[in-house]
């Protein structure tokens, strides 16, 4: 069990969900960049082509968002991000499905490849049938940040496929403030009737009625089937891996840094990797390295761009230290192993 406990993977959240909430913050506040570096985001997260960011950024970047605009206002920025960037672009990889239940159980494991800490699921309890969001407890003040946004996600999901004005009869959260989920539906729409909610509950969900989950769902015809991800992280070492790439360009990353944008105390990350057999140094090698080996191939970057963007103060520090981990020069490797090299 400690084992399982100490291999979890990193919290980490697709790169596009939080360019989206960045582009919430421009909403407000015209220069984010300040912002960007206090929570600890990549300075050029906004034309990063990694696919994760680590959450922690991401957690203090929404209490950035309500600390400017304002709860009130929050509120009605995460009802139109959900309605107009955040659910179209889920239901574009919705496939197979034939009525809503089947929609709702096809979008559970899609989400699965869009963040390593949140899952969706349905499930029947008493005489309801609840849409329920798990993640794990917080008692910081962005978690309730979070799961208003959740709510807000969970019923647009639901509305997009059913009526506008849809709303559950029930709803069920982790914090203790119903107060801010009451002003959530009315900051929608004033003449909507308030759910009952239940507070301090172990999951937020939603109550769906058995007829509304047997609803048809129609396909629009210019969709096509989603290629399935299978490269999601699902491991400690693994979604570090994925954690620092975004961070390489700004120079050497220490483990200071590193742990700080996790999450996690520099003594416990090194308790961790030191379980795994590795050790942080060796972690950042391999990281550098796969980073390399990818736009050697796959691009024609010149290889003194790719070593500064790698963090390293130079070309020929970044030639050495390529050559002896990967037993060859990056100029070779890139002769050998790329598409886009030709000769003559």
């Amino acid at each position: 069990m400690l084992q399982d406990k100490l291999n979890k993977p990193i919290a980490l959240i697709k790169t596009k969900y939080v360019k989206r909430f960045i582009e919430m913050l421009q909403l407000v506040e015209e220069d984010i960049y300040p912002i960007i570096e206090k929570v600890g985001l990549p300075e050029k997260v906004l034309n990063t082509d990694h696919p994760y960011i680590p959450e922690v950024p991401v957690r203090l970047l929404l209490e950035e968002i309500v600390d400017k605009c304002g709860m009130e206002s929050y509120q009605k920025i995460c009802w139109l991000a959900c309605r107009e960037m955040f659910i179209p672009y889920m239901l574009e990889k919705i496939s197979d499905a034939k009525n809503l239940q089947e929609l709702l159980n096809e979008f559970s494991e899609i989400l699965k490849n869009e963040s390593t800490q949140v899952s969706v699921n349905l499930q029947k309890t008493g005489d309801k049938i609840w849409l329920i969001r798990e993640k794990p407890l917080d008692k910081q003040a962005w978690y309730v940040y979070a799961e208003l946004f959740s709510i807000c996600y969970l019923i647009e999901l639901i509305r997009a496929l059913t009526e506008k004005t849809w709303l559950p009869e029930a709803i069920a959260i982790q914090s203790k403030n119903i107060q801010l989920f009451e002003q959530l539906i009315l900051i929608d729409n004033p003449q909507n009737s308030v759910p009952q909610i239940y507070q301090q509950r172990n999951v937020a969900c939603i109550s769906i009625a058995a007829e509304v989950l047997k609803r048809p769902f129609y396909h629009n015809e210019t969709w096509s089937k989603p290629t399935k991800e299978d490269n999601t992280p699902t491991d400690f070492l693994s979604s570090l891996k994925v954690a620092l790439p975004p961070y390489l360009h700004e120079g050497k990353l220490p483990i200071v840094k590193a742990a700080k944008i996790i999450g996690m105390g520099v003594r416990t990350l090194q308790r961790r990797l030191d379980k795994l057999g590795v050790n942080y140094t060796k972690v950042l090698e391999q990281v550098q390295l796969q980073e390399a080996q990818y736009y050697l191939k796959n691009s024609d970057v010149t290889i003194t761009i790719i070593a500064v963007g790698l963090g390293y103060s130079d070309l020929p520090h970044f030639s050495r230290a390529f050559k002896r981990l990967a037993g060859i020069s990056p100029s070779d490797y890139r002769k050998k192993n790329s598409s886009l090299y030709t000769t003559g």
